[in-house]
């Protein structure tokens, strides 16, 4: 489908006015609209129906595909039986590496919704930069931007931290299935012993006394399992999941000047899951946030906010505590904070953004948004869960 050039110059004027600071993005405000529409005219610009494939795993092109309208997930591979999926929308670029260096693909790309893309090749590309060396520079210079981004901050964190994620969710079935099976099978046998008459009243309590230890071992295994990989994430999803940690977490008590509440609500859920991987960073965000202003705010209240809508996640933890202080979000690691560091990483490694709200003053919040593949449907049932943990007295 041909594209008149008023119709494009439009897009290219949204898409200057839209610019942010997104993984993938490609600045379009940075270039005159004379500039956008020379280049493009050595691009092909086509439509995708929802669910065509644009690139293949492993394919052998080379284009650069342009996001002008429309959303495309992103399946990668990172580690064998786990696939990310990223979705990207207008403004941004896929097929980065390959044009740059002519490798194969690393990942399959799919039109989520119907799509406008503008695709340039790399003959197209030195064709033009031959008679526009300076556009051209500028143009490889955002790419190479872009590609530096993703490789400093995403990728090698990804290698390290899914093959974690991995080896705790092995761990985590091997000591449920094999390991507490055995305790309770003990404790079990142990009771048996009981019934033989010949035994004495010191013999009967020792064995009582073994088994009350058998429960707690397979009380604290169990807790231990759920912190390396909980079953109600694997199996139930996100809002189970962090419901059982609150759960978990109302058994205890904290050293805080009052009791502590933590509201979780959410919408756009109902019996619907996140992919997996977003699943599990997401949990251990949030995981992560309540551990530290329990640990740090000396907070009453602890708010949770998950909002699955169309086109992505929002999420906000919120307390009414002592505040974050003086915060500088792009050398969080150098400040020392590598809880943050580390939650805005498994955030933008999924595409998303991380940022940290009011720094000075009472309270803190964590606010931020992962991208997900379109839905036409939303659930509109709102859930909320509340718990309460006392104060040590």
């Amino acid at each position: 489908m041909e594209e008149s050039e008023s119709q494009l110059e439009e897009v290219f004027q949204s898409l200057c006015e839209s610019s942010g600071d997104k993984p993938q993005e490609f600045s379009f405000s940075e270039f005159a609209g004379d500039d956008l529409n020379l280049f493009f005219s050595y691009a092909s610009i086509k439509r995708l129906s929802e669910s065509e494939v644009l690139i293949t795993n492993e394919g052998t092109t080379s284009d650069l595909f342009f996001i002008l309208e429309g959303h495309l997930e992103v399946e990668v591979s990172s580690a064998p039986g786990w696939n990310k999926v990223l979705s990207v929308g207008p403004g941004t670029v896929v097929g980065e590496q390959s044009f740059l260096d002519g490798e194969p693909r690393t990942a399959t790309v799919i039109a989520a919704t119907p799509c406008m893309i503008a695709s340039i090749s790399q003959e197209s590309f030195e064709t033009f930069a031959n008679a526009n060396p300076s556009i051209a520079l500028r143009i490889i210079r955002q790419l190479t931007r872009i590609l530096s981004r993703r490789l400093r901050r995403l990728d090698l964190f990804d290698a390290i931290e899914y093959t974690k994620e991995i080896e705790r969710k092995r761990l985590a079935e091997e000591l449920h299935d094999e390991t507490m099976a055995d305790l309770t099978g003990l404790t079990m046998e142990l009771g048996l012993l009981k019934i033989h008459k010949e035994l004495d009243e010191a013999v009967l309590g020792e064995i009582d006394s073994t088994r009350e230890k058998l429960k707690d071992t397979n009380l604290r295994l169990r807790q231990i399992v759920k912190g390396i990989y909980p079953a109600e994430l694997a199996n139930s999803g996100l809002l189970p999941a962090l419901t059982s940690h609150l759960k978990d977490l109302e058994q205890r008590s904290i050293q805080n000047p009052t009791e502590l509440k933590i509201r979780l609500r959410s919408n756009g859920f109902g019996d619907k899951r996140l992919p997996s991987n977003l699943e599990g960073d997401l949990y251990r965000v949030i995981q992560q946030a309540i551990a530290n202003a329990v640990q740090h705010a000396e907070a009453s209240l602890i708010e949770i906010y998950i909002n699955w809508s169309h086109q992505e996640c929002k999420f906000s933890i919120t307390d009414n505590g002592r505040g974050l202080g003086s915060i500088d979000g792009d050398a969080i690691v150098k400040s020392g904070h590598f809880g943050l560091a580390n939650m805005r990483d498994r955030i933008e490694r999924n595409g998303g953004i991380f940022e940290i709200g009011s720094a000075t003053g009472p309270g803190a919040s964590l606010i931020g948004n992962l991208p997900v593949t379109h839905r036409s449907t939303i659930p509109t049932q709102e859930t909320n869960y509340e718990v309460t943990i006392k104060k040590t007295s």
